[in-house]
């Protein structure tokens, strides 16, 4: 590759073209992803550490081109780079030195969106290796701080509970208008989102645990029998339901994980949720995945949900449909793209997001409506489309799959399938419902 490019401008559009011309016509990057895992693969170290680069090129240029810069050079224009030996930070003298560090580094601030096993972490390890014995590029920086600038582009969640983590650009975020707590607290309305639409949620085992212990069927029972397995050679593993990167590249898949939750070496994903039920009159039994478009605009169901349960106040002098036209009529504060919540309450008149994404497309589809029709439709669509304070009180995937009978005395879900297990937590949110009962929207 180093033969069609002169420089990291050129270098950056001929990955762009090719990661183009690899697209499949559902936005999908496999082709893509397959090529990047052959040089992963590569014996070479040199190959290892390209690859690495070329995985993280875009992402890095569009936030600190001039580091982008540097990495390429030392890649491509340095020819070969003396070995200067290792640099420790204070105090990290270990057993198996720069390897051990390198290792570190990796498990604790790598951004696992790169990561499809051994070989990526060891090709990023490579890459990291090669850039600090570039004393004249990076002025003998320890192994850390070097990541810490490489990587420095990704936002890492783990809220979704899987292995690998998602990874988000934050040229994503800004681009999509959302902010790291909004990612944070929807995380789990992935998971839970099927059954705010009136459809059911039940597990698969994956192929490689049918084949290890059989037939195993379905749902809550597949999942007993694969926990009982499991615990003859580990008693302290448990099952959750997780969000992890899709296999395809383009957003994410809901699965089941197993092992010791937040162990990233003792947990593996065991089989995928699937939602199943009638949509448009038509049964439907499909895997749980939103591609990037319906992952982002599932990552603003918190904010949305935040501010559509403020405006559900029975005490306001005003009808809902008044203050909701009111706000479409003045339009949204200028520059103001956070609402600060106090106990359930806007401090402030809405911003940019508030109006553009729940109150222009709701009042302009119903402001037609009756008061009356217009609260209960702003209720509805607040129920089945946003993930509201209400919803963490049944959002039984929050507990692991499935829990134990004496387990600090919480019911056993695994008594009935995954769905009337998260019909006995709904009789908890009755009391919460009750302040809601009467109000005067």
């Amino acid at each position: 590759m180093s033969k069609r490019h002169k420089s990291v401008i050129q270098f950056i559009e001929g990955v762009k073209s090719r990661k183009d011309r690899m697209r499949s016509p559902d936005g999908s990057n496999k082709s893509w992803q397959d090529l990047i895992y052959k040089g992963y693969q590569n014996k070479s170290s040199s190959i290892q550490a390209k690859t690495a680069f070329m995985d993280i090129a875009e992402d890095l240029y569009e936030t600190n081109p001039e580091l982008a810069l540097k990495v390429y050079q030392t890649l491509y224009k340095s020819g070969s780079i003396p070995n200067v030996g290792s640099i420790q930070k204070e105090g990290f003298w270990k057993i198996g030195g720069r390897g051990n560090q390198l290792h570190d580094v990796i498990d604790e601030g790598f951004p696992s969106g790169y990561e499809g096993g051994n070989n990526e972490r060891n090709a990023h390890m490579q890459l990291l290796a090669v850039l600090q014995k570039n004393i004249a590029k990076f002025g003998g920086q320890d192994i850390d701080e070097i990541a810490e600038q490489i990587y420095g582009f990704a936002e890492v969640f783990d809220e979704g509970g899987g292995v690998p983590n998602i990874v988000l650009t934050k040229k994503e975020l800004k681009e999509n208008n959302i902010r790291r707590e909004d990612v944070q607290e929807s995380m789990r309305y992935l998971i839970i989102a099927p059954r705010k639409k009136g459809m059911e949620t039940t597990f698969y085992p994956s192929k490689e645990m049918r084949d290890t212990y059989g037939e195993l069927g379905k749902g809550i029972e597949a999942l007993k029998k694969m926990d009982e397995e499991m615990r003859k050679n580990d008693s302290g593993s448990s099952m959750w339901a997780a969000v992890v990167p899709a296999s395809s590249g383009n957003g994410v898949d809901i699965v089941v994980m197993s092992g010791i939750k937040g162990d990233r070496y003792k947990s593996r994903m065991v089989g995928r949720i699937y939602e199943e039920g009638y949509e448009n009159g038509d049964y439907v039994s499909r895997q749980l995945s939103y591609d990037n478009r319906k992952m982002f605009g599932m990552f603003k169901t918190w904010r949305n949900g935040q501010f559509m349960d403020t405006e559900n106040d029975f005490w306001e002098r005003h009808t809902l449909k008044e203050r909701i036209g009111e706000y479409y009529n003045n339009g949204p504060v200028p520059g103001r793209t956070h609402i600060p919540y106090w106990w359930a309450r806007e401090v402030m008149d809405p911003g940019e997001f508030e109006y553009n994404n729940v109150i222009k497309p709701f009042h302009e589809k119903n402001r037609e409506l009756s008061d009356s029709d217009y609260a209960k439709e702003w209720e509805k669509v607040m129920d089945e489309t946003t993930y509201t304070m209400r919803d963490r009180f049944f959002d039984f995937f929050n507990a692991d799959l499935p829990t134990h009978e004496g387990f600090h005395g919480k019911e056993n879900p695994a008594m009935g399938d995954i769905n009337k297990a998260l019909d006995r937590t709904e009789a908890s949110i009755k009391k919460e419902e009750k302040k809601y009962e009467g109000a005067s929207l």
